[in-house]
């Protein structure tokens, strides 16, 4: 059965702390959701229980949307969802991402018409290599609110915190970090400190970050000892204080 991202990636960090043998209960398969898998999680998981990983892209109110075939893709379940990108028409590709639009075609007690999940999403063709003809995501960038928009227009993916982090240096002296975005040229990070953390790792991260930055973006490091999760289990990957802020001034 699949399994959350965040409890698939906790059991695997146990397994792997406590050096448990599941030679005798090895899967041979593991599927993730209710989360996006992200490199390093499935880098985890792969070595972990040393199978193939997959992951199902779907949500509580709607069920299962997509899901990876063997070659990557991420193909739509076309038989039971419309699928587009807001501002784009259905005959046509997105020329780019934007906010994804979900109309189930199956009969429930709460219809959803054009249902504005809360994704940003990039949709492609119907080629893939694996010879499945339904519709593929190209890509999956996030939550709308995990999503950075520099002033000059440029979106930054969370996954792209995940190569800064799980690269070099970070991937060996941060245990856990959280992204906050403060405004729209200061984003402040919150890390949990390894033993091995010095001034050189903060010093490699802000040289990463001022590489793929434009100039006026500010970053700040605040450290702290635990980063708790939600009550559902979640970790918050982004915090987007820009979006609170305007939520708080809309209710105004």
């Amino acid at each position: 059965l699949p399994i959350s991202t965040p409890a698939l990636t906790g059991l695997a960090q146990y397994v792997q702390r406590a050096n448990e043998d599941i030679s005798r209960c090895r899967p041979d398969l593991v599927i993730s959701r209710a989360a996006p898998l992200y490199e390093h999680e499935k880098k985890l998981l792969t070595e972990v229980f040393g199978c193939p990983v997959t992951n199902i892209y779907g949500s509580r109110e709607l069920g299962h949307i997509a899901m990876n075939c063997p070659h990557g893709s991420i193909h739509v379940n076309q038989e039971n969802y419309l699928v587009e990108i807001e501002g784009v028409g259905i005959d046509q590709e997105s020329a780019g991402p934007g906010k994804i639009l979900i109309t189930p075609l199956f009969e429930s007690p709460m219809p959803f018409l054009r249902y504005r999940i809360g994704d940003i999403a990039e949709l492609g063709g119907n080629d893939c290599s694996c010879g499945r003809s339904p519709l593929v995501l190209k890509k999956i960038m996030g939550r709308i609110g995990e999503v950075f928009k520099t002033k000059d227009g440029h979106l930054i993916e969370p996954n792209f915190w995940c190569i800064a982090f799980e690269d070099g240096r970070p991937s060996q002296d941060v245990e856990r970090f959280q992204v906050v975005y403060r405004r729209d040229d200061c984003i402040r990070f919150r890390i949990v400190r390894r033993a091995g953390y010095s001034a050189e790792t903060e010093a490699d991260l802000r040289h990463f970050m001022e590489k793929n930055f434009p100039s006026n973006v500010q970053f700040e490091f605040e450290y702290v000892s635990d980063i708790k999760p939600q009550p559902s289990g979640k970790y918050l990957f982004v915090v987007n204080e820009i979006e609170q802020q305007e939520e708080q001034l809309a209710a105004v």
